[in-house]
């Protein structure tokens, strides 16, 4: 192949909430347009959207319903599921790559990103969009589609549960983008006085937010629970849960957080907690790290292999172990080593975007 790599990707995800997907799929794009050798550009599902997200390439906006389409790829029959193809959706490319669990059909080499198997292992914690999602992966995969997954963990969980050949797994991490000064002065006033623990990420099962007032009643008074995410199913458990424990005002929940206020959250916050039951990556302890805040967090999925021995690592669902963890961090806050500010200083987006275009080459040349 002579020439720039032309790689098409779904940039969808732009237009919803700034979810941990959304973060990096705007980084990867971000990081593509400075990789030497890779001519990017984009594609939108959303017969909704007014217009495409600016993303700073070329964008195609196809304006069929995003659900119609995973609907439609998930069938087991050849005639339909060929519509539409990548052939209709995408600029010109070489690869095309889906950022989000679907990629469209079509003879073009693809490539799929499993964040995590939550939509084919337990469909039950998802909305209806992400089940169709979820089938629509297992349809891509069993029709010769490349897989992406951003950890050795779901690279594994990808073989097992999806039957996919190792050979067409390949391990790429999400970037870590610096975590920017932020407006803690902004973030303290929606919080208000005291310390406080910050969970970040949408209310939904996956994220097992629910066990957390319990975990923080026992804590000092002055210490307040700050939940900062999309809504989700999980809301009024949440809500629930707080007022079972008696949080009052200790509780404060954040839907909409722009940059500057995320960050002034991360850096202001006592401790960051991640009692997730299934990640695939886990951003949010890697950006805590790399600000010194104190991360308590799950043993569960990439985690481990992510946050290695130095971050406290609870069974999720076990509350006495959250709020012991908890307490811990909050009486002892210890600075990351340096062993792991290398291990994050190592997830810089224009490393990761190297890695991914070496994945892009291999699967563009078969």
């Amino acid at each position: 192949m002579t020439g720039p790599l032309r790689v098409a990707l779904d940039v969808t995800p732009l237009l919803g909430p700034p979810t941990g997907i959304h973060q990096a799929t705007a980084g990867l794009l971000g990081a593509l347009r400075e990789e030497p050798g890779v001519e990017p550009s984009g594609y939108v599902l959303s017969g909704r959207a007014r217009r495409a997200p600016d993303c700073g390439m070329a964008v195609r906006h196809v304006r069929w319903p995003a659900g119609l389409c995973h609907l439609i790829w998930a069938a087991p029959w050849p005639a339909l599921a060929g519509r539409p193809s990548a052939a209709g959706l995408t600029l010109p490319a070489d690869l095309v790559h889906g950022t989000n669990y679907t990629v469209p059909p079509g003879q073009t080499p693809r490539l799929v990103t499993v964040h995590d198997l939550t939509p084919v292992t337990d469909p039950q914690w998802c909305p209806p969009s992400v089940r169709r999602m979820g089938r629509a992966l297992i349809r891509a995969v069993a029709c010769g589609a490349h897989i992406h997954v951003t950890s050795r963990a779901t690279a594994a969980a990808a073989a097992a549960v999806l039957g996919a050949d190792p050979d067409r797994v390949h391990v790429v991490p999400v970037g870590v983008a610096e975590v920017g000064p932020g407006d803690e002065a902004a973030a303290r006033r929606l919080v208000g006085a005291g310390r406080y623990v910050l969970a970040l990420g949408a209310v939904e099962p996956r994220k097992n937010l629910t066990g957390l007032p319990a975990a923080l009643a026992g804590l000092d008074d002055d210490v307040k629970l700050v939940v900062a995410g999309p809504s989700g199913s999980d809301e009024a458990p949440l809500a629930a849960a707080a007022a079972a424990a008696g949080l009052g005002r200790r509780f404060v929940r954040l839907e909409a957080v722009d940059g500057a206020v995320r960050a002034g959250l991360l850096r202001g916050a006592a401790a960051v907690v991640y009692p997730s039951r299934r990640e695939g990556f886990g951003l949010v302890p890697l950006e805590a790290v790399s600000v010194g805040v104190p991360v308590v967090a799950s043993a569960v999925g990439a985690l481990p292999e992510l946050l290695g021995d130095e971050i406290p690592l609870i069974p999720p669902g076990d509350s006495p172990a959250l709020a012991a963890g908890l307490a811990a961090a909050l009486e002892s806050p210890a600075a990351p080593s340096a062993a792991m500010r290398d291990r994050v200083a190592d997830l810089a987006w224009p490393r990761v975007a190297a890695q991914m275009a070496a994945v892009y080459r291999r699967v563009a040349n078969g």
